[in-house]
Formats: structure tokens, sequence, C-alpha cells
């Protein structure tokens, strides 16, 4: 029975992913490090995501719509920190219309694979 009940709830979990690639800039410049997130509409849908590096990503998304929401990092110069913060320490820089209240939506169709460029102002 326990068998029976975990190939049912397997066949109804759809796990197809598609590969969606691009670039990310902003403001003209590619982002260097940051990470890009592809999140559903549906809440029961997890959210997908990808690094950025050298203003390119490649990330494996779920099909529907997703919310695109994008997070960069930049080292903060040495003269900005204080004598207590280890070197090398990041910020994030982009404002949150790009992440956090992203607006920004795609559609994500089930067959084949994906391009979308970001060129963030």
């Amino acid at each position: 029975m326990t068998l029976l009940v975990a190939g049912v709830m397997l066949l109804g979990c759809d796990t197809t992913k598609v590969t969606v690639s691009g670039t990310v800039s902003y403001q003209g410049q590619p982002i260097e490090q940051g990470e890009i997130s592809f999140d559903p509409t549906d809440p029961r849908v997890s959210p997908d995501g990808a690094v950025i590096t050298n203003g390119s990503y490649l990330a494996e998304v779920s099909p529907g719509e997703k919310i695109v929401r994008i997070r960069a990092s930049r080292l903060i110069p040495a003269e900005r920190l204080s004598k207590y913060d280890p070197p090398g320490l990041r910020e994030d820089f982009l404002p949150a219309k790009f992440n956090a209240n992203s607006e920004t939506r795609i559609e994500i169709e089930a067959t084949g694979d994906h391009t979308a460029n970001y060129d963030l102002k």
C-alpha cells in the first residue's frame, strides 16, 4: 500500500526544468557577482535561481510564470570600512525594485531553452 501511494505521489509531481541563460547588467556595466531568482507566482512551486558571474547566468527553471529578482554585491572600499570590519566585506547595491519589490515577470515555456537578458537602469 505504501509503495502504491508513493508511486501515485511521484506521478503527480512535475519536475521538468528548462535551461534559462542570459546576461545581467546595471547602468550599462555587467554585474560581476550576484544572484538571479525566478520566483513562481504559484506559492506551491519552489523558486529556482542561479549565480551571476561576470554578467552571465545559467539556470534550470521549472515552467510557469515567474517573478525575476536580481541581487548583486560589490566589495566595500577600504576607506569605508571601520578598523573592526574584516577585509573583503561586500554590500548589496541594487535598488529594491530589482529584488524585494520586483515587478519583472517572465513566462517560462515547458519546451526548449530560453534566453533572458536584463539591462537594469
